[in-house]
């Protein structure tokens, strides 16, 4: 790679990631499918690139505890044990653009970019309950928004084809690292 830049017009690049931290659900839910990540972008000119991302993430949270009710034919007032359950799944299906400071870096194998994310994220959820009080539910359904976020990452390059990248941002999650690889 001597004499080369780190980000050309024309590169095609793919990231594949897996993230750690993020805004959509505390610590106190666990991750069933830990936020992954795909992206891919092509170099418009020297320093712009324009491309695509897609991250998925998905979380649950139960809680058990024990409620006092009066059912009717149970004989008076009990205690019941229960236990509710709420389950989330998160896909970001958004446009980004970079700026990538290659011109300014005197390495060849890495490559420095910040950039904005627009987007939807595409939420799904289900509830559901085993309280005798309540009688046993189960509820689902479906919201969206707009995403937006600023970003900014860098590219180690192995060889002119494979290397690694790690990203900060707002996207399916605070720090994304993986695999980058130039087509």
């Amino acid at each position: 790679m001597a004499n080369a830049q780190s980000f050309v017009k024309g590169q095609k690049d793919i990231n594949i990631g897996i993230g750690f931290g993020t805004s959509f659900y505390s610590s106190t839910y666990n991750s069933t499918i830990p936020p992954l990540s795909f992206s891919f972008d092509v170099g418009i000119t020297d320093a712009i690139s324009l491309g695509g991302y897609l991250g998925f993430a998905g979380a649950n949270w139960r809680y058990t505890s024990t409620e006092w009710c009066n059912i009717p034919g149970s004989g008076g007032p009990n205690f019941y044990n229960y236990t509710d359950e709420y389950s989330y799944t998160y896909t970001i299906i958004a446009l980004r653009g970079a700026y990538h400071f290659a011109k300014f870096i005197p390495h060849d194998n890495i490559d420095v970019y910040g950039g904005l994310l627009l987007g939807y994220d595409i939420v799904r959820y289900q509830f559901s309950t085993t309280s005798a009080c309540a009688g046993h539910i189960g509820l689902s359904g479906s919201g969206s928004a707009g995403i937006f976020s600023i970003y900014g990452g860098m590219r180690y390059r192995f060889n002119e084809k494979l290397g690694i990248f790690a990203e900060l941002g707002y996207g399916i999650s605070y720090l994304t690292i993986g695999l980058s690889i130039k087509i």
